[in-house]
């Protein structure tokens, strides 16, 4: 006849000679060990990331501020349908004019824009064969561009046409 295991403490899972196993102690404490190493590496990861797209919004922003300053220095006097800056036969502004753009530099609303874009475009006071172009580009475009965490700023010069 077989014995019944006995329901006293330490016999129904005693371990039998020989067995090797993990107790539930040592598996929480390798548990704690892995969550231990994995949260600064999801936290390198989650910056990782925050970096790589604050890059690309920098690397964005010069890529259209060069484009509109190129395309102004191209044709520095004529009216262009397709261009955001005016011509450079004017005054230079003493305040900035504020748009908002697009990735490709088109006319947005705010509530579609990539950019917050200001600029004063315009020829020099005391030199009127010299055009200034100034350039500030800032994101989101619904921030303060004195606050906006992201900002590209350009000032260049183009010699005017004789």
């Amino acid at each position: 006849m077989k014995k019944k295991p006995s329901l006293k403490r330490g016999k129904l899972f005693s371990r039998a000679a020989g067995c090797r196993a993990f107790s539930l102690i040592e598996v929480v404490i390798a548990l704690g060990v892995c969550m231990l190493a994995l949260f600064p590496m999801m936290s390198l990861l989650s910056n990782g990331l925050r970096l790589d797209l604050d890059s690309r919004q920098q690397m964005q922003a010069a890529d259209l501020a060069t484009l509109l300053v190129t395309e102004r220095r191209d044709a520095p006097t004529n009216t262009l349908t397709s261009a955001i800056l005016p011509s450079l036969d004017q005054t230079y502004p003493t305040s900035p004019v504020t748009t908002w753009v697009d990735f490709a530099g088109s006319s947005s609303p705010e509530s579609a824009a990539a950019f917050r874009l200001s600029y004063q475009v315009g020829t020099n006071s005391v030199n009127s064969s010299i055009g200034l172009i100034h350039v500030l580009l800032t994101w989101p475009p619904g921030a303060d561009p004195s606050t906006a965490p992201g900002r590209y700023e350009m000032t260049t010069q183009v010699l005017m046409p004789q």
